[in-house]
């Protein structure tokens, strides 16, 4: 990478490095919004300013903390979940198809881990970066909501398909999905850039809010729920005040009684011949029941090592149809929409435990930074990743390469310009 940087280098003049540097920052900070034109879109845009960037800053001021990073006890301890994951390769059943899981999802860290290493030395270009990832957002979110209630040509001519029919609700789940990752995102950037900035984050939740009911889609409000409680839970600790906190408590109590309740209660769908319903159907649809249940019966057939990164749907039985659903309604189609039981599944108890140790010691260190430093930063890279892991439960697969980066980008995005002593 240092090398390409070098390389790179020699054909910008030092005229132009200003106004190399600051393009590249705008089309990374526009890299998660553009995926309302497609998952692609974040890979070309998020590549395409790596290279710009590599071009304006020299490796010799960025090198040293990507390397840094890796030794860091967060650092060892994400190294230390790739190499428990490296089973895999013996035991997969396809094994171009598990190392592409591997080593795309490797390189996605690589990548996210030197870009906050670019940005955090440039502090003068991060009010540009927060002012564009808000512009962008708000740009993202109104050509989707301008797809849903003016002409759904309009989403087919952003994704450069020409004005033909297109249908929203189906193509426009995954931005939903990153639009509410945006959330905590954009009200930081809002109240960090000040003044009419944090009027236009206002303006982009609300637009958010709309985008995701228009989606009919359950995965972001389960996001934005995951983040409010980590954010909550955070400031009433912060604040100190006993009584924020065990309200906060009785309420999460509250809620999971509440939904236990209506779990034991209610009665199987009545609407279809499907009868293995064990939640309701109103919370999630049978057919991701019954692939949830196919797939923990696969994982503990197979406990320690898993199937195979990407290979739990090559178990036998998975593409045969359920029961009482739909002639197309396999019992695992391609994952399981569960990012806990695709890893439980597919790198066993080896390479699930570590991964949760990872999840368990970075968001405590976020929240702790918060609650002893009042770091914003903090609040905000916990809140996105909250909303990540929560939404990650009922949505895509794991090592869908455009979701992962969405979440690590925002994430290097904001904890870059945490200040020296907040690092």
């Amino acid at each position: 990478m240092a090398i390409m940087a070098h390389a790179l280098s020699i054909f910008v003049s030092d005229s132009r490095r200003t106004t190399t540097l600051n393009t590249g920052i705008v089309l990374l900070a526009a890299s998660v919004p553009a995926l309302v034109a497609g998952p692609a879109a974040i890979g070309v845009a998020s590549c395409l300013a790596l290279l710009l960037l590599l071009a304006a800053i020299p490796p010799s001021e960025w090198y040293p903390g990507a390397i840094h990073a890796a030794k860091t006890p967060d650092g060892r301890r994400l190294i230390a979940v790739f190499l428990c994951w490296l089973p895999s390769f013996f035991i997969t059943p396809d094994i171009p198809l598990t190392a592409e899981g591997w080593f795309l999802t490797t390189g996605a860290v690589v990548l996210c881990t030197t870009l906050w290493a670019m940005l955090r030395e440039r502090r003068s270009a991060h009010k540009l970066m927060r002012q564009a990832l808000l512009v962008s957002a708000l740009i993202a979110v109104t050509l989707a909501l301008a797809a849903f209630f003016i002409a759904d040509e309009i989403l087919s001519l952003i994704r450069f398909q020409g004005w033909v029919p297109s249908i929203p609700v189906e193509r426009l789940k995954g931005f939903a999905n990153a639009a509410a990752l945006l959330v905590p995102a954009a009200l930081w950037s809002g109240w960090r850039c000040g003044g009419v900035w944090r009027m236009a984050a206002a303006g982009y939740v609300v637009a958010a809010f709309v985008l995701i009911a228009a989606a009919d889609t359950h995965a972001p409000i389960v996001a934005i729920l995951g983040a409010c409680i980590f954010a909550g839970v955070c400031a009433a600790i912060r604040m100190g005040r006993r009584r924020a906190v065990l309200s906060i408590a009785i309420g999460v109590l509250a809620v999971c009684v509440g939904v236990g309740a209506i779990l034991a209660t209610s009665p199987p769908a009545k609407d279809d011949g499907f009868r293995g319903a064990y939640l309701p159907t109103w919370l999630v649809d049978p057919h991701r029941q019954a692939i949830w249940a196919f797939t923990a019966d696969a994982a503990l057939s197979a406990p320690i090592f898993g199937h195979g990164i990407k290979a739990i749907d090559e178990v036998e039985g998975a593409h045969n149809t359920v029961p009482g659903l739909s002639r197309h309604a396999e019992y695992l189609p391609a994952h399981p929409h569960n990012w806990l039981l695709e890893i439980f599944s597919e790198t066993g108890i080896v390479g699930t435990i570590p991964a949760m140790v990872f999840i368990a010691f970075y968001l405590f260190r976020l929240a702790r930074d918060f609650v002893l430093h009042g770091v914003p930063e903090s609040i905000a890279a916990g809140s996105v990743s909250a909303a990540y892991w929560a939404s990650g439960l009922f949505n895509f697969s794991f090592w869908a390469e455009w979701w992962q980066v969405s979440h690590m980008l925002l994430i290097a995005l904001i904890l870059s310009t945490r200040s020296d002593e907040d690092r």
